[in-house]
């Protein structure tokens, strides 16, 4: 289901002209990276295993919180497994060398089932409203008001307040 609404949003925000978060922050980092990455589509020599394990996590957390707002939602162990599922697929799916700096991969897997079921765990006061909410705003010249180009981005998650 993740994987779905966060597709449909990304096809969506290709056919328009935008920018993203992650690539406004890469330009005002390091902006040859960006042009290597955005501009000319060079492959990656490696991909830390850290961006791997990030995504899994995501991956679980968001699953975790599309069944609360499903009314079912998933019992702790059932989020643990899906972090492992989603770290085994993002790692036997990439293409590109693959690096390690310190933990191995069963440290990782510990962690990320840790994260995952702190994040089950905790206490929650607010309606969880949206999950992987796509996000568009026109972006205009500041002087003329001139349509430039769309700001995209996807809200990881969003919940209600009682009051």
């Amino acid at each position: 289901m993740l994987n779905i609404v966060r597709n449909q949003a990304l096809e969506a925000a290709k056919k328009r002209l935008h920018l993203s978060f992650s690539q406004a922050r890469q330009y005002s980092q390091c902006s040859l990276a960006y042009r290597f990455k955005y501009l000319e589509a060079r492959p990656a020599e490696s991909v830390s295993v850290n961006l791997l394990f990030g995504k899994a996590v995501h991956d679980a957390c968001a699953d975790f919180n599309f069944s609360l707002i499903e009314g079912k939602p998933m019992d702790v162990a059932e989020v643990e497994r899906r972090f492992e599922q989603a770290f085994t697929n993002h790692i036997s799916e990439e293409k590109t060398p693959i690096s390690f700096k310190k933990d191995d991969m069963a440290c990782l897997m510990a962690k990320g089932k840790a994260m995952a079921r702190l994040f089950a765990e905790r206490p929650r006061q607010n309606k969880v409203i949206y999950v992987e909410h796509p996000i568009l705003v026109p972006f205009n010249h500041p002087r003329t008001g001139d349509y430039m180009l769309d700001l995209f981005g996807i809200v990881d998650w969003a919940e209600l307040t009682p009051d």
